[in-house]
């Protein structure tokens, strides 16, 4: 039988939220067959509410206050939620397990302090336990459910997609006080979480930047030769990542400071890198 889609108001908006505010991912499922749509929709819409928590609470307490209640969701079936209505049906259609969920949330309450990251170890840990969950539990989406070897595959992908993000997200970043770039790298260019917010045109910073391409590249490299014997149907979980070399190439441009200016590509370019990776 077909999976049973959500409610049809919470697939809605679910399909409206991420299609305005995760394109990528939205463009990237329209490979996917489109009766597991509404379903990843709605893993995407969760990890969505989750990222944006830092950006609605002034305190750290609200914060916890506010995933606790996704925690607390998740056990109750999140009625007269939309989203937490729509993940809830999706984990029981495909008998998901819940402990990435928890650990996504979990890896979230870093975002509502103002703590710099500490190394790319830590980095790398909290991009396993979002990002490269995502891309994870999204496979099981399209593998319906049943267990798929593609962790590895996972870990890569959704490692060089946050990694781009700390750098693509910079500007952003650095007007909340927040600092991403992990703070072992910055110190081998004697460099601080201080100087990335208040002293960006520092020259050492622009060695920092490419140290985490070079990271980034890596994480891609792997993917790529992963993906290749990666089962077809899954590949939709994973396609928007491909876009990150586009990025990551951009970025090696040291005439622009990244610090301070956001790189953006025009609409239709970006659709094209997905569309026909």
């Amino acid at each position: 039988m077909p999976p049973k889609r959500p409610k049809l108001n919470a697939v809605t908006h679910c399909q409206q939220l991420v299609r305005s505010q995760r394109k990528d991912h939205f463009l990237s499922s329209l490979f996917a067959p489109a009766d597991t749509r509404p379903h990843l929709w709605a893993l995407y819409a969760f990890s969505h509410e989750l990222a944006r928590v830092q950006h609605v609470v002034h305190e750290p307490l609200a914060g916890e206050v506010r995933l606790q209640w996704w925690r607390d969701a998740l056990e109750t079936g999140g009625q007269g939620h939309p989203v937490a209505e729509a993940i809830c049906a999706t984990i029981a259609q495909f008998t998901l397990p819940l402990a990435p969920f928890h650990a996504m949330i979990d890896a979230h309450v870093f975002d509502v302090y103002h703590d710099p990251m500490p190394s790319l170890n830590d980095l790398e840990g909290y991009a396993g336990e979002t990002d490269a969950a995502e891309i994870f539990l999204a496979m099981l989406i399209l593998n319906d459910g049943k267990p798929h070897d593609g962790a590895e595959l996972a870990g890569h992908a959704g490692c060089a997609w946050a990694l781009c993000n700390v750098l693509r997200l910079l500007p952003m970043h650095r007007a909340m006080g927040r600092v991403y770039v992990p703070a072992d790298i910055l110190a081998q260019f004697g460099c601080t979480a201080h100087d990335v917010l208040n002293a960006p045109e520092k020259p050492e910073l622009q060695q920092v930047l490419g140290a985490v391409l070079d990271r980034i590249n890596w994480h891609m490299a792997q993917m790529r030769a992963l993906s290749n014997a990666a089962d077809a149907h899954v590949q939709p979980s994973f396609r928007y990542v491909h876009g990150v070399a586009k990025y990551a190439r951009r970025m090696r441009n040291t005439k622009i400071n990244y610090y301070i200016h956001t790189l953006h590509f025009a609409p239709l370019n970006h659709i094209l890198t997905i569309l026909f990776k």
